[in-house]
């Protein structure tokens, strides 16, 4: 009995990670759709056809064909009500056209109180989603680059586990210099496959939970080198259009600062740019996104190596 109210709990729980993944928060998977590094959030979480490194495979794996060096991504976020979110990525270039890479993102809450019969609190408990990613991308052709992520997934939930795998797919086209197009398939096919036995006994079953389909398609203008606005659309099978809006300027490749709207969040962030050694440079980026009432702010924290 005590093992089924905690699932009950955490059941309950589960949607505050979709707090930042919009209506589609309440379903499977919502970790996946928070948006990942602070330079993407920072622009309101618009990152199609901007994204670069190692982050690129979030928004759109076609981005990683256009790596230029070996790219070393981390992102943390400090997010309200116990929870963590976390990002680890490297990526590489392929001569002459391609890129493939490697990443984990982790989602959890922790510290949830466990309480007896009486009411008494006896334990403390966690729960955590993971997505493993295989990303490959390559330039089939001068202007269009095509790439796919291939997601193992992970889900713990007291003592019942899930697994599964989907797939992503991105389209990034750059008709001229200052201007870039792209599109994503995310989700392609993802679901959990629970077995609840190990918490219901012989009462338990297995069952799949489906993620939800979403689209997102982005476009990207530079009309000066220093100087980049962006937007996305995106689209779910379990929501309607959210749009997405941010810019970003540059000061003598030294400082950034952003500003973007998140569909109905507003959104800033800056980064700063230097030379750790001869071949090595390093990014920092910060961005803050203003969540719905009572959620607070979240804070990201974004650190990319290149090399």
């Amino acid at each position: 009995m005590k093992k089924r109210c905690l699932l009950y709990s955490f059941l309950i729980l589960l949607p505050l990670f979709g707090l930042k993944a919009g209506s589609t928060g309440g379903y499977a998977g919502a970790f996946l759709r928070m948006g990942l590094g602070a330079r993407a959030m920072g622009m309101g979480n618009c990152g199609v056809a901007t994204t670069t490194g190692a982050a690129a495979l979030y928004y759109n794996p076609a981005g990683i064909a256009n790596l230029k060096h070996r790219n070393l991504g981390l992102s943390y976020y400090f997010l309200s009500l116990d929870r963590s979110f976390h990002y680890t990525g490297l990526a590489v270039p392929i001569r002459p056209s391609a890129g493939a890479a490697i990443s984990w993102i982790h989602a959890g809450v922790d510290d949830i109180q466990g309480r007896s019969s009486t009411g008494q609190i006896d334990d403390s408990y966690s729960t955590g989603e993971s997505s493993i990613m295989l990303s490959f991308a390559n330039r089939f052709f001068p202007k269009i680059a095509i790439g796919i992520n291939l997601k193992l997934l992970l889900h713990s939930l007291l003592e019942a586990n899930a697994t599964g795998i989907g797939f992503d797919l991105g389209i990034l086209y750059q008709p001229w210099q200052k201007l870039r197009l792209g599109i994503e398939l995310k989700d392609i096919a993802a679901a959990y496959n629970w077995n609840t036995q190990p918490i219901f006994d012989e009462k338990g079953t297995t069952y799949t939970e489906k993620f939800p389909l979403q689209i997102r398609a982005g476009a990207a203008f530079s009309p000066v080198a220093f100087v980049t606005i962006a937007s996305d659309i995106t689209y779910s099978d379990t929501e309607n259009l959210r749009f997405h809006i941010g810019g970003e300027y540059v000061y003598q490749d030294l400082i950034a600062v952003r500003a973007g709207w998140d569909h109905n969040q507003p959104a800033f962030g800056f980064g700063f740019m230097h030379k750790l050694f001869h071949k090595i440079s390093a990014t920092v980026d910060y961005s803050a996104v203003f969540g719905i009432a009572g959620e607070g702010c979240t804070h990201v924290f974004s650190w990319d190596f290149a090399f």
